[in-house]
């Protein structure tokens, strides 16, 4: 039996599962599928990189009033 750091292999050996902090089982599976971005300096992820090549920035002094 040969353990892989996977969550599924081809070989048809037992996959390996990472645990999380407690030593719980984490077998749920992710896709991800894209990006999204909605950040101070832009609203998606092609405004927010322009805007960071631009040199803009997003900070600026917040006076409550």
């Amino acid at each position: 039996m040969t353990l892989q750091n996977e969550s599924c292999n081809n070989t048809g050996d037992i996959p390996f599962y990472p645990r999380g902090p407690r030593g719980q089982l984490m077998t749920d599976r992710v896709v991800v599928t894209g990006i999204g971005l909605v950040t101070p300096v832009g609203l998606n992820s092609e405004s927010t990189w322009n805007s960071l090549v631009e040199g803009k920035g997003g900070n600026r002094l917040y006076l409550p009033i």
